[in-house]
């Protein structure tokens, strides 16, 4: 299963293991109408997937994501890392 890069309140990561099987086998179109950190619509086998979300800077996100190539966001959270010297113990 795919885990959501967001740590999202009220986030469904825990829970695919019981949601995914109460979907149907062949989905045409799933529709992931509070999306949040869209752990459940990134795991749902559907030959189409659509992400609605009420906070604009989630959708913003998820857009990004879909729109640039991997490495090149990869880098980019590196350079914001490197430039503010982020780390696990320096959560300042």
């Amino acid at each position: 299963m795919i885990k959501s890069p967001l740590n999202f309140i009220g986030g469904k990561s825990k829970l695919l293991n019981q949601i995914l099987p109460l979907f149907p086998i062949n989905i045409n179109n799933f529709i992931d109408l509070f999306g949040g950190g869209f752990n459940v619509g990134i795991n749902v086998k559907a030959k189409k997937r659509t992400y609605y979300e009420k906070i604009s800077h989630l959708v913003d996100f998820f857009n990004y994501l879909k729109t640039h190539e991997y490495i090149d966001v990869i880098r980019e959270i590196e350079a914001i890392i490197n430039n503010y010297k982020l780390s696990k113990i320096n959560k300042d």
